[in-house]
C-alpha cells in the first residue's frame, strides 16, 4: 500500500514539473525581441522597453513595450503613445514577420526569411561548447 502511495505521489509530482522551453522557442523569442529592438533603434524610439510578452498561438507572440519616463525630461518630449504593441510570427514559408498593432490598424514593419539552423551554425563566430 505504501509503495502504491509513493508511486502515485511521484507521478503527481512529475505531472506538475514545468517544461523547459525548447531551443527553437528560445531562438524564436530572441529573434523577435532583436528585430523589434532593431526597429525601435532605427526609428529613434530607444526609450521604449519590453513590458511583457505572451504567446498568442504556436509561433505567434505578442510583445508590449512601454516608454520609460525619466524624471528630468520635460513633458513636451514625451511620446504620444506610452505603449507600443507588436506581434511576431513565423509563416509557413519560414519567414518571420513583425507587425505593429495600432488599434484596428496593423502595419507590417519587418519581414525576413528565417535562416536554416545549419547555416546559422556555420556563420556563428562564437559558440559555447
Amino acid at each position: 500500500m505504501k509503495i502504491i502511495l509513493i508511486v502515485l505521489t511521484l507521478f503527481g509530482l512529475n505531472a506538475c514539473k514545468l517544461e523547459k522551453p525548447t531551443q527553437q522557442v528560445l531562438h524564436h523569442h530572441n529573434m523577435c525581441e532583436g528585430l523589434i529592438t532593431f526597429f525601435l533603434k532605427t526609428q529613434n524610439l530607444e526609450g521604449y522597453k519590453l513590458l511583457k510578452k505572451q504567446v498568442a498561438s504556436g509561433f505567434s507572440k505578442n510583445y508590449t513595450y512601454y516608454y520609460r519616463f525619466e524624471k528630468n525630461i520635460h513633458s513636451k518630449l514625451m511620446p504620444t503613445r506610452p505603449n507600443l504593441n507588436f506581434q511576431c510570427y513565423e509563416k509557413r514559408d519560414q519567414t518571420i514577420s513583425i507587425i505593429l498593432l495600432d488599434g484596428k490598424n496593423t502595419f507590417t514593419i519587418l519581414q525576413m526569411p528565417k535562416l536554416d539552423t545549419q547555416i546559422i551554425k556555420k556563420i556563428t563566430a562564437y559558440q559555447n561548447p
